[in-house]
Protein backbone atom coordinates (compact mmCIF):
# COMPACT_ATOMS: atom_id res chain seq x y z
CA UNK A 1 0.00 0.00 0.00
CA UNK A 2 1.36 3.40 -1.00
CA UNK A 3 1.90 5.91 1.75
CA UNK A 4 0.02 9.14 1.32
CA UNK A 5 1.37 12.61 2.01
CA UNK A 6 -0.09 12.28 5.52
CA UNK A 7 2.05 9.24 6.17
CA UNK A 8 5.13 11.21 5.14
CA UNK A 9 4.18 13.94 7.61
CA UNK A 10 3.90 11.31 10.32
CA UNK A 11 7.27 9.80 9.40
CA UNK A 12 8.90 13.23 9.51
CA UNK A 13 7.40 13.90 12.95
CA UNK A 14 8.56 10.51 14.20
CA UNK A 15 12.06 10.96 12.75
CA UNK A 16 12.38 14.44 14.27
CA UNK A 17 11.34 13.13 17.68
CA UNK A 18 13.82 10.27 17.51
CA UNK A 19 16.64 12.53 16.31
CA UNK A 20 16.05 15.04 19.12
CA UNK A 21 16.01 12.26 21.68
CA UNK A 22 19.17 10.68 20.26
CA UNK A 23 21.05 14.00 20.19
CA UNK A 24 20.15 14.82 23.79
CA UNK A 25 20.94 11.28 24.87
CA UNK A 26 24.41 11.44 23.34
CA UNK A 27 25.15 14.88 24.80
CA UNK A 28 24.03 14.03 28.34
CA UNK A 29 25.38 10.86 29.90
CA UNK A 30 22.78 11.07 32.68
CA UNK A 31 19.90 10.84 30.21
CA UNK A 32 18.18 7.48 30.28
CA UNK A 33 15.28 5.94 28.47
CA UNK A 34 12.70 3.28 29.20
CA UNK A 35 10.45 0.99 27.16
CA UNK A 36 6.75 0.74 27.95
CA UNK A 37 3.60 -1.13 26.95
CA UNK A 38 -0.02 -0.15 27.36
CA UNK A 39 -3.64 -1.14 26.93
CA UNK A 40 -6.75 1.03 26.54
CA UNK A 41 -10.47 0.57 26.16
CA UNK A 42 -12.60 3.26 24.59
CA UNK A 43 -15.95 4.47 23.35
CA UNK A 44 -16.55 6.18 20.03
CA UNK A 45 -15.27 4.97 16.69
CA UNK A 46 -16.11 5.68 13.06
CA UNK A 47 -17.81 9.01 12.43
CA UNK A 48 -20.21 7.61 9.84
CA UNK A 49 -22.84 10.05 8.53
CA UNK A 50 -26.30 10.51 9.99
CA UNK A 51 -28.38 8.75 7.33
CA UNK A 52 -32.11 8.89 6.64
CA UNK A 53 -34.30 7.02 4.18
CA UNK A 54 -34.09 9.83 1.63
CA UNK A 55 -30.31 9.66 1.30
CA UNK A 56 -29.38 8.24 -2.12
CA UNK A 57 -27.16 5.18 -2.28
CA UNK A 58 -25.06 6.32 -5.22
CA UNK A 59 -22.60 3.44 -5.05
CA UNK A 60 -25.07 0.61 -4.38
CA UNK A 61 -28.65 0.95 -5.64
CA UNK A 62 -29.72 -2.30 -3.94
CA UNK A 63 -30.01 -0.47 -0.61
CA UNK A 64 -32.66 2.23 -0.71
CA UNK A 65 -31.75 3.96 2.56
CA UNK A 66 -30.58 3.69 6.14
CA UNK A 67 -32.53 4.60 9.24
CA UNK A 68 -31.21 7.29 11.54
CA UNK A 69 -30.92 4.85 14.46
CA UNK A 70 -27.26 3.96 14.88
CA UNK A 71 -25.91 1.50 17.42
CA UNK A 72 -22.40 1.53 18.86
CA UNK A 73 -21.75 -2.02 19.96
CA UNK A 74 -19.80 -1.86 23.18
CA UNK A 75 -16.15 -0.96 23.62
CA UNK A 76 -13.09 -0.90 21.41
CA UNK A 77 -9.47 -1.42 22.42
CA UNK A 78 -5.95 -0.21 21.66
CA UNK A 79 -2.66 -1.95 22.53
CA UNK A 80 0.68 -0.21 22.10
CA UNK A 81 4.34 -0.16 23.02
CA UNK A 82 7.21 2.27 22.68
CA UNK A 83 10.36 3.77 24.07
CA UNK A 84 10.70 7.16 25.81
CA UNK A 85 13.99 9.03 26.07
CA UNK A 86 14.25 11.31 29.12
CA UNK A 87 15.19 14.70 27.70
CA UNK A 88 15.22 16.21 31.18
CA UNK A 89 13.45 15.72 34.50
CA UNK A 90 10.09 16.80 33.04
CA UNK A 91 10.05 15.85 29.35
CA UNK A 92 10.33 12.47 27.63
CA UNK A 93 9.87 11.77 23.91
CA UNK A 94 10.16 8.76 21.65
CA UNK A 95 8.53 6.43 19.10
CA UNK A 96 5.43 4.27 19.63
CA UNK A 97 3.61 1.61 17.62
CA UNK A 98 0.16 0.17 18.28
CA UNK A 99 -2.92 -1.66 17.05
CA UNK A 100 -6.49 -0.46 17.59
CA UNK A 101 -9.93 -1.93 16.98
CA UNK A 102 -12.67 0.63 17.76
CA UNK A 103 -16.28 -0.47 18.16
CA UNK A 104 -18.47 -1.30 15.16
CA UNK A 105 -21.27 0.95 13.91
CA UNK A 106 -24.54 -0.83 12.99
CA UNK A 107 -27.49 0.56 11.03
CA UNK A 108 -30.82 -0.91 9.94
CA UNK A 109 -31.60 -0.69 6.22
CA UNK A 110 -34.27 -1.63 3.67
CA UNK A 111 -33.78 -3.40 0.35
CA UNK A 112 -35.39 -2.00 -2.83
CA UNK A 113 -37.84 0.04 -0.70
CA UNK A 114 -39.28 -3.09 0.91
CA UNK A 115 -39.87 -3.47 4.64
CA UNK A 116 -37.42 -6.34 5.00
CA UNK A 117 -34.86 -5.13 7.55
CA UNK A 118 -31.18 -5.87 7.05
CA UNK A 119 -28.05 -4.75 8.86
CA UNK A 120 -25.22 -2.57 7.64
CA UNK A 121 -22.09 -2.86 9.80
CA UNK A 122 -19.02 -0.64 9.64
CA UNK A 123 -15.90 -2.18 11.25
CA UNK A 124 -12.64 -0.21 11.65
CA UNK A 125 -9.13 -1.22 12.72
CA UNK A 126 -5.73 0.40 12.33
CA UNK A 127 -2.01 0.10 12.97
CA UNK A 128 -0.36 3.33 14.05
CA UNK A 129 3.18 4.74 14.29
CA UNK A 130 3.45 7.79 16.50
CA UNK A 131 5.92 10.22 17.99
CA UNK A 132 5.03 10.35 21.70
CA UNK A 133 5.77 13.03 24.30
CA UNK A 134 5.18 12.92 28.06
CA UNK A 135 5.42 16.10 30.15
CA UNK A 136 5.48 15.73 33.94
CA UNK A 137 3.50 18.57 35.48
CA UNK A 138 3.75 17.18 39.04
CA UNK A 139 5.11 14.03 40.69
CA UNK A 140 1.77 12.29 40.10
CA UNK A 141 0.33 13.86 36.93
CA UNK A 142 1.64 14.06 33.37
CA UNK A 143 0.35 15.36 30.05
CA UNK A 144 0.62 13.12 26.98
CA UNK A 145 0.68 14.12 23.30
CA UNK A 146 1.20 11.88 20.28
CA UNK A 147 1.41 12.60 16.55
CA UNK A 148 1.93 10.32 13.57
CA UNK A 149 -0.12 8.27 11.17
CA UNK A 150 -2.43 5.27 11.09
CA UNK A 151 -2.98 2.61 8.43
CA UNK A 152 -6.75 2.19 8.57
CA UNK A 153 -8.76 -0.84 7.44
CA UNK A 154 -12.48 -0.15 7.04
CA UNK A 155 -14.92 -3.02 6.43
CA UNK A 156 -18.54 -2.59 5.34
CA UNK A 157 -20.78 -5.64 5.74
CA UNK A 158 -24.24 -5.38 4.18
CA UNK A 159 -26.42 -8.40 4.95
CA UNK A 160 -27.39 -10.39 1.80
CA UNK A 161 -25.24 -8.09 -0.36
CA UNK A 162 -21.82 -9.05 0.99
CA UNK A 163 -18.70 -7.42 2.37
CA UNK A 164 -16.34 -4.76 1.06
CA UNK A 165 -13.07 -3.48 2.46
CA UNK A 166 -10.72 -0.56 1.92
CA UNK A 167 -7.45 0.76 3.35
CA UNK A 168 -6.12 4.26 3.78
CA UNK A 169 -3.23 5.96 5.56
CA UNK A 170 -4.20 9.07 7.52
CA UNK A 171 -2.68 11.39 10.17
CA UNK A 172 -3.44 10.68 13.81
CA UNK A 173 -3.24 12.80 16.94
CA UNK A 174 -3.68 11.95 20.63
CA UNK A 175 -3.88 14.21 23.67
CA UNK A 176 -4.44 13.09 27.25
CA UNK A 177 -3.31 12.88 30.86
CA UNK A 178 -1.67 10.23 33.02
CA UNK A 179 -1.80 9.56 36.75
CA UNK A 180 1.47 8.02 37.88
CA UNK A 181 0.60 5.37 40.48
CA UNK A 182 4.28 4.53 40.93
CA UNK A 183 7.47 4.41 38.86
CA UNK A 184 6.09 1.55 36.74
CA UNK A 185 2.30 2.00 36.45
CA UNK A 186 0.35 4.95 35.04
CA UNK A 187 -3.40 5.27 34.56
CA UNK A 188 -4.27 7.15 31.38
CA UNK A 189 -7.19 8.99 29.74
CA UNK A 190 -7.08 10.50 26.26
CA UNK A 191 -8.84 11.54 23.08
CA UNK A 192 -7.59 9.86 19.89
CA UNK A 193 -8.43 11.20 16.43
CA UNK A 194 -7.61 9.68 13.01
CA UNK A 195 -8.03 12.42 10.39
CA UNK A 196 -9.34 10.79 7.20
CA UNK A 197 -11.15 12.90 4.59
CA UNK A 198 -14.49 11.71 6.00
CA UNK A 199 -17.46 9.74 4.65
CA UNK A 200 -20.21 11.58 2.78
CA UNK A 201 -23.92 10.78 2.89
CA UNK A 202 -23.92 10.07 -0.82
CA UNK A 203 -21.15 7.47 -0.56
CA UNK A 204 -21.92 5.71 2.70
CA UNK A 205 -21.60 2.27 1.05
CA UNK A 206 -18.43 3.08 -0.89
CA UNK A 207 -15.42 1.25 0.65
CA UNK A 208 -13.13 3.96 -0.77
CA UNK A 209 -14.83 6.61 1.38
CA UNK A 210 -13.27 6.53 4.86
CA UNK A 211 -14.99 7.86 7.95
CA UNK A 212 -12.79 9.65 10.46
CA UNK A 213 -12.26 7.90 13.81
CA UNK A 214 -12.69 9.50 17.22
CA UNK A 215 -12.26 7.50 20.44
CA UNK A 216 -12.32 8.42 24.13
CA UNK A 217 -10.05 6.04 26.01
CA UNK A 218 -8.98 5.01 29.50
CA UNK A 219 -6.24 2.53 30.20
CA UNK A 220 -2.94 1.67 31.83
CA UNK A 221 0.70 1.98 30.81
CA UNK A 222 3.42 -0.18 32.31
CA UNK A 223 7.01 1.04 32.19
CA UNK A 224 9.53 -1.80 31.97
Amino acid sequence: MKLTKYALIGIMALSTSAAMAKTNFESNSNTQGHPYVGFEIGMGGLNTPDIDANTPASKNAAVSGLNTDEEHQGFGYHVYGGYLFNINNRLSIGPEVGYAMPTDNTYTATVNSLTLPISVIYSPSYIDILASAKLNISPKFSMIAKLGFASVTQKIDVAILGKSQGQETAPEGVIGIAYNVNSNISLTANIDQVFTDGMTKQDYLNPDEFASITTYNVGMTYTL
